[in-house]
């Protein structure tokens, strides 16, 4: 496993500072990046949690899945090794 985790379905209007204190109690996130379209920055339901160690993610990853959130089961899962990764 590893510290990067992918969260999808995601209603639009969840805020990367939500995600950040639903995974804190995990453990320390470094990172969160949503998915945003280019033109108007509307999200696009998913977004990437990057954990301190692979524990956590781990952690998170399992106590998080299916979660319901802004009404609506997420979906926790380790990310692709390069998914998330473009500025």
């Amino acid at each position: 496993m590893q510290n990067r985790l992918y969260v999808g379905n995601l209603a639009r209007d969840v805020a990367a500072s939500t995600l950040q204190e639903l995974f804190e109690p995990y453990g320390f996130v470094m990172d969160v990046k949503l998915a945003a379209s280019d033109k108007a920055g509307v999200s696009l339901g998913h977004a990437w949690v990057t954990m301190a160690t692979d524990e956590a993610a781990m952690a998170a990853a399992r106590a998080l899945d299916g979660t319901r959130l802004h009404g609506v089961a997420v979906k926790v899962e380790p990310a692709p090794v390069e998914s998330g990764r473009a500025s």
